[in-house]
Parts: structure tokens; sequence; C-alpha cells
């Protein structure tokens, strides 16, 4: 006679190891939440095991070769009370000690906050990728069917994202009121953090800098030049060809979360009310940290004997690093030179110091080595084009003050308050078509700014320029110079 065993007919039937296989095997947080969610018996289950689920879960969603960069801006995040010695004595085991998810204790509320940021770190990364791949870098042709990063491209970029949350956790203006000497000045971040990385590794994160820089600029920029209330606050905007602002530095340093928020908003009143939702304060943050450093070690060392010697140029890496990152810091800066460089600027909208070295050679980025030519004529044309917006800018100043002093609130533009709230009440409103009339001359001002906005925009879209200087008989048959400049090797002749 056989044995009948019942048959679960619900998942909630199933043994609790079975469960536990089931939860050890979902993608990411937001499904475990969900699955907690759905009966008592799964939610207690869970309760049993609680730390090996989200452990294992966390341990799914997130890569192994991001995981130690995330669990280490988890752990700075819980650094409480925060004190500027409790992060120096952190600052100095910093990639010294091995960080695993099995080390920390976790709750699914630690989970969730855990997993958000790396959903803000995966939507960065896609959006990152997608603008830089579209187009070719050298050729500035647009190429819509591009080859999707690769794996560890992925990686490294989601890594140097991490990174920079770390530096926004570490070194942000922890309050209005901060005094200086409770703050990390760029000579100890140099000292304590950027030190401990080489310097293209210290370039990807001003490269990632430079990128959240230019996404902040969009909607911070909208605000600054039309809002009346940062015109009577007289809320400069940033228009200089490098990606310097004390003002943006503050919002920068407010971290992923916050950054997602203001590029997630697309009109106006979302913006301001994003923008609005900090305490807006200057702050140098992270670009005083990379501009205070010293000069580089000299990779290319010195003179080699032999083209097969090119090898030793390229620093040592681990076997599970691409050289492609090296071998474009190598091709872009020469012998030794200092990161975060103003002529570097264009290089770094594409985040030439990211990409694997297959891609680089896709690219042919290496068939002519880079050289700053036309870096400091566009310098001189920027910075006269962003004299002439400054001038714009702080004329608006003194209008958007009047209209303040008269109650008038919101959304501005030189012969346009039909969106401004009169806060006092109608009489002390302005009529709009008399306005318009009145402002008719700064519409010419106005037409001016944006076709200086828009003729930037299609001169970034040309192609970067590359200047060819001798090569060896290697590289190029009939060349010959002292050392060639593509593979470094010396030229016997």
């Amino acid at each position: 006679m056989h044995l009948l065993h019942k048959s679960p007919t619900s998942l909630e039937d199933l043994p609790v190891d079975l469960k536990l296989v089931i939860f050890c095997a979902l993608p990411d947080i937001s499904c475990l939440k969900a699955l907690v969610r759905t009966s008592s018996a799964f939610y207690q289950t869970f309760l049993d095991s609680q730390l090996l689920v989200v452990r294992t879960v966390l341990s799914n969603g997130v890569h192994p070769d991001v995981m130690p960069e995330a669990l280490t801006v988890w752990e700075a995040s819980q650094i409480m009370p925060w004190s500027k010695e409790r992060v120096q004595d952190y600052l100095k085991q910093y990639r010294d000690s091995s960080t695993s998810p099995t080390k920390q204790l976790w709750t699914l509320s630690d989970g969730l906050r855990f997993s958000n940021l790396h959903s803000h770190v995966r939507s960065f990364t896609a959006d990152f990728c997608s603008a830089i791949l579209s187009v070719h870098p050298i050729t500035g042709v647009h190429d819509p069917a591009y080859r999707p990063p690769s794996p560890s491209e992925l990686c490294r970029i989601q890594r140097i994202f991490y990174r920079f949350e770390l530096c926004c956790t570490l070194y942000r203006r922890r309050s209005f009121g901060q005094k200086d000497k409770d703050r990390f000045s760029p000579e100890e971040q140099q000292n304590l953090f950027f030190k401990k990385f080489e310097c293209w590794e210290n370039e990807q994160l001003a490269c990632i800098h430079d990128y959240l820089f230019r996404r902040l600029s969009v909607a911070y920029d909208e605000v600054a030049e039309h809002d009346v209330q940062w015109g009577e606050d007289m809320i400069d905007v940033t228009y200089d060809w490098k990606c310097h602002s004390f003002s943006k530095e503050g919002y920068l340093s407010q971290g992923l979360e916050f950054l997602h928020r203001v590029v997630s908003a697309d009109t106006y009143d979302e913006r301001y009310a994003v923008l609005a939702s900090v305490v807006r304060s200057d702050d140098r943050f992270l670009d005083a940290g990379l501009q205070e450093q010293g000069e580089c070690d000299d990779y290319n060392g010195s003179e080699q004997s032999s083209e097969e010697d090119h090898d030793s140029d390229i620093p040592v890496l681990s076997a599970n690093d691409d050289s492609g990152p090296t071998e474009a810091w190598c091709w872009a800066n020469g012998h030794h030179i200092s990161y975060y460089q103003p002529e570097m600027m264009d290089l770094r909208e594409w985040g030439f110091c990211l990409w694997d070295k297959s891609r680089l050679m896709a690219w042919g980025l290496f068939r002519k080595p880079w050289t700053p030519t036309g870096v400091f004529s566009k310098r001189d044309r920027l910075s006269k084009e962003a004299s002439q917006k400054r001038d714009w800018i702080r004329k608006s100043w003194e209008e958007r003050s009047r209209i303040w002093q008269r109650g008038g609130r919101g959304w501005w533009n030189w012969g346009d308050i039909s969106k401004v709230a009169w806060t006092y009440g109608a009489k002390h409103a302005i009529d709009a078509e008399a306005y318009k009339r009145q402002s008719s001359d700064f519409w010419e001002v106005q037409s001016s700014l944006d076709s200086m906005q828009q003729a930037e925009s299609e001169r970034r879209k040309k192609p970067m320029p590359l200047t060819p200087v001798p090569r060896c008989r290697v590289c190029q048959p009939g060349k010959t110079a002292t050392r060639c400049s593509v593979c470094w090797s010396s030229i016997n002749e």
C-alpha cells in the first residue's frame, strides 16, 4: 500500500527551506518587500532568517566588483555622531581592509535604503553611458545603434558613482553654520582620500563630477535665470567653460538621491521645489579637493631601448582590470601631469578614462595622440561669451528685485510676467501687456543669449581636435622622432 503525501496547494504551504530558496533567489530588495507582504507565512519565515535573506538578496542585486564600494558608502553613512576625528579614523583604513556584506547586521529597512541608493547609481550609469556612447567622441557622428557598455565598463562607472557619493557623505557641509575648522580642508582631503588612488582614478571621479555638474545645471540655470526670488537674492549662474561654481557645488554635495530628483524634474515648478527642499549654501566640496594636488608620478619612466618595452610604460594592474583607462590616461597626458586640468575638460566630457581598451581601439583613439590644440582659443571665446551672459543675468537681478518688492514671485522673463504670482494683491501687480511693451529692448538681449547657447551646443557636436605628431617607424613608417608619442618607445635612428 502506497503512502499518500499531501501536496502543497499554495506557496504558503511550502516547507520553510523551500521558502528560503525562493527568498534568496529574488533579484532585489523591492521584490523581497513585495513577497514579505503577501502573507503572514512568508513574513514569519522572513523574520526567522532576516539577516541571511537580506544579505543574499543584496548580493543578487549588486555586482561583486561593485559591492565593496557600495558597502564603503553604507559604512560611512553609519558614522554617528559625525565628527572629523571619526571620519579620519575611518579613512585611515579605507581601501586597506576588505568589506563584505557578511559583516553587516542587515534589516529589511537597511536593505531598502541600501537598494534605493543603488537604484540611483544604476540610473545615472545608464544615462551617462547612453549620452556618451550614442555620439562618436572622435568624429562627432550620432550612433543610435552603439555597442552597449560591457560588464566591466558598467562596474567601473558604478564604482566611481559610489565614490562620488562617499565624498558627499564625508565632505559636504553638515549644517549651514558649520565652522571651517570642523570641515576637511582641500589639503586634508588630498592627504586622507585622493592620495589613496592613482591619478587616472581621480580623473575618473572628475569625469563623473563634471557629468553631474552638467546635469544639475539644466535645472539650476533655469531657476537662477528666471526665478524672482533668486534674482532678489542675486544668485549667480556659472557661464564659464569650466565646471566650477560654489553654489552648484553645494547642491552637488547633497548626493545622488537628491541629484536624481533634480534631473527627474521636468518643469520649472518641479525644479524649483526640489532645489528649495535643501538649504542653499556655497561650497567648494569636491572640486577643491581635486584641484589641491601635487604632480602625478611619471608613468612613462625613462627612455626605453625598443618598442617592445612599451608595456612597461603602462602601470601594472590586477588580473581583473582592463588596461583601457590607464592607456587612455597615458595617451592624453604623455609624461607626468596633474589630473583635473581645465584643458582636459573636453576629454572628461566623454569620460575618456572610463572605457575598455577594445572600445577605445574601435573608436580609433590611439591613431593620433591628443594635444590641447584649440583648447585655449576655445577658452578665450567661451570666456568672452560668459562675460556677456553674466552682464545679462546681473541686469535681470535689478529687474527681478523691482518685481519682488511689489510682491511678485515665481517664473519671470524679460517682457513676460504672465506667470508671476502677486502676493501683495492685484493693486500691486504690474500689467503684463504694458510690461511687455516696456521690455521690448531686452528681447534682443534674450535672443542673443539663446543664439549663443545654440551655437555652443552645435560646437560641442564637432569632433575633438587631434594634431598629428611624429611617430616611430613601427607606428608610421617613414617618420622619425626622438620618442614615439603613440607607443612611447624610444626611436633609434
